[in-house]
C-alpha cells in the first residue's frame, strides 16, 4: 500500500500549493517573479494568473487521486506507478503552456527552454519505467548463474551458497538504490531488520527464486515469463550440492 500512500501525498501537497499562493502573498512566492525586471513584472497579470493557478493545482491534486486510485484498485500497482511518474509532467507542460497569455513577453526563451527540459524529463522517465517494468533474463549453466537486464549480474557456482523457493518476500523498508514501481522492483533495498537485498521482480507472485551468496548477500528473483519451479529445477539439475528444498 505504500504507493498508495504516495499518491496521497502528492495530491494533498498539489491541492496545498494552490491554496497556499494568493494575490498579496504571489509577489513573495512565485517562482522567478522576484527576478523579473520591474518593467517584466507590470507584464504579469498577477489577478489573473493566481486564480489559474490555484484551480490548476487544486484539480491536479483531485484529478492525480482519482484516477491514481482507480488505476491502483482496478489494474495495478505498476499502472499506478506509471501514472505517478509521468501525470505531474504532462500536466506542468499543460500548464506552461496555457499560462503564458498572463505573462506575454515575460522571458519567453527561459519558458520555452524549461518546456523542452519537461518533455525530455516525460521521455526519460517513460523509458525508464518501460525499462524497469521488462523481462529479467536468466540464464542457467554448469558454471553458474546470469540475471541479465539492468542491476543483473554473474553468479559463478563456487559463489553461490544456496538456491532455494520461498512463498514470500522479506518485509522491505525502503529502496536504497535501483527501480521500485508497484510489483516491479530492481536493485538494493533495506529490510526493517536492518539486512540489505537486492530485488530483481517484474511480478509479485510468489514462488521466488532465493539466490544467497557465499559472502550471504542475498538475490530474490521472479519474471512474469519464468516459471521459477522450472529454474529451481535446471539449477538443481546442474548443481544439486546448491540447491535447498523447503
Amino acid at each position: 500500500m505504500s504507493l498508495w500512500y504516495l499518491l496521497s501525498a502528492l495530491s494533498l501537497f498539489y491541492i496545498l500549493i494552490g491554496r497556499i499562493l494568493t494575490t498579496e502573498n504571489a509577489p513573495y512566492l512565485l517562482s522567478g517573479y522576484n527576478t523579473l525586471s520591474a518593467e517584466e513584472q507590470k507584464k504579469v497579470n498577477l489577478a489573473a494568473y493566481v486564480p489559474f493557478f490555484r484551480k490548476f493545482h487544486l484539480w491536479l491534486g483531485l484529478g492525480h487521486f482519482t484516477v491514481g486510485s482507480l488505476l491502483f484498485y482496478l489494474w495495478s500497482e505498476d499502472a499506478a506507478g506509471l501514472f505517478l511518474g509521468i501525470c505531474p509532467i504532462l500536466a506542468y507542460l499543460w500548464f506552461m503552456s496555457h499560462s503564458r497569455r498572463f505573462m506575454a513577453g515575460v522571458q519567453e526563451r527561459q519558458i520555452r527552454i524549461a518546456r523542452y527540459v519537461l518533455i525530455a524529463c516525460a521521455l526519460l522517465v517513460s523509458g525508464l519505467m518501460l525499462i524497469g517494468q521488462g523481462n529479467i533474463p536468466f540464464e542457467v549453466q554448469a558454471d553458474g548463474l546470469r540475471i541479465g537486464g539492468i542491476y543483473g549480474e554473474t553468479l559463478p557456482r563456487n559463489n553461490l551458497s544456496s538456491v532455494q523457493l520461498v512463498d514470500a518476500l522479506p518485509d522491505i523498508k525502503w529502496k536504497t538504490h535501483g527501480f521500485a514501481t508497484g510489483s516491479a522492483k530492481k536493485g538494493y533495498f533495506r529490510t526493517r531488520d536492518g539486512r540489505s537485498v537486492k530485488l530483481m521482480l517484474n511480478h509479485g507472485v510468489a514462488p521466488y527464486l532465493l539466490l544467497t551468496r557465499q559472502d550471504g548477500r542475498q538475490i530474490y528473483y521472479a519474471c512474469g515469463s519464468r516459471n521459477n519451479r522450472l529454474l529451481w529445477a535446471q539449477i538443481d539439475s546442474l548443481m544439486p550440492e546448491k540447491t535447498k528444498k523447503n
